[in-house]
């Protein structure tokens, strides 16, 4: 019976080839999508809970006054605040990415301890305005060693002295890190336009099932203010994101399915 059913299979070559293939580019775009749910699941499971990202209420892109970061500080439970300044940025050709943030160093390494600088990184980079931490990932991508000075571009802000060049020296190498840290302090001064703002805060709280209600406090703060606040986990800021874009595991199961039920009267 079997041979009957493979004979009757390679009664046409062709279509059989094609069918083969189909079967196997499902199984691929399986995988692919599959593997981005997990990947995305695996981040919000695995955020830091003591971990809070306070954004402007009004919009996650609208900047919110460094002045805030002394109130949030006071804060009961509260241990470190640091601004993020999105200072995406590029190298020598426009697709050349550079993913950098601007912070308080000092704050962020608090708020992410296990962050893994090269020795003697840290005080370089409190000692030096324009000074760079680059992930190691990046830093073997484009040949950048301790000591360079980059030329970067960024994206969104203008250099009140050079334009659109950024030109940072790279102080140290980090594991389990961003792709390229600078300080807020080089950046905030340097830029023609949005001074003494912050794209958000991160903050670290000193006891992860109280962060939601250190997060509430925060946002009482500034409540009816010109500048009201909303605070969240990355975890809720990864879950949002994933309700923007629908559900995820629907999409797989429809989009295999289809290519399925396609194969059947293929055949």
């Amino acid at each position: 019976f079997l041979h009957l059913v493979w004979a009757g299979i390679w009664r046409k070559k062709g279509r059989a080839i094609l069918t083969l293939l189909s079967i196997v580019n499902a199984f691929l775009i399986f995988g692919l999508l599959q593997g981005l749910s997990t990947g995305i699941d695996n981040v919000a499971r695995e955020s830091n809970a003591a971990v809070m990202m306070t954004f402007s209420r009004v919009s996650q892109i609208e900047p919110l006054p460094m002045g805030h970061a002394a109130q949030i500080r006071n804060v009961p439970g509260v241990r470190a605040v640091t601004p993020m300044v999105i200072f995406t940025s590029t190298y020598r050709t426009p697709t050349q990415y550079v993913p950098a943030i601007a912070v308080n160093v000092e704050e962020y390494l608090t708020v992410y301890p296990n962050v893994k600088l090269s020795p003697g990184a840290r005080q370089a980079m409190l000692q030096t305005r324009n000074g760079a931490l680059v992930g190691e990932r990046l830093a073997k991508n484009y040949g950048w060693k301790v000591g360079d000075t980059v030329p970067l571009r960024a994206m969104f802000w203008t250099n009140r002295e050079s334009g659109g060049a950024w030109p940072v020296k790279i102080v140290g190498t980090m594991k389990r890190g961003p792709a390229m840290l600078v300080n807020y302090e080089y950046v905030d001064e340097g830029r023609t336009q949005a001074k003494g703002t912050t794209s958000f805060f991160l903050l670290k709280t000193s006891d992860p099932k109280a962060a939601p209600r250190i997060g509430a406090a925060v946002d009482k703060l500034f409540a009816n203010s010109p500048y009201e606040t909303r605070s969240i986990t990355p975890r809720q800021m990864v879950q949002s994101q994933i309700k923007q874009i629908g559900d995820i595991a629907l999409v797989i199961n429809a989009i295999v399915g289809a290519i399925f039920f396609a194969l059947l009267f293929s055949v």
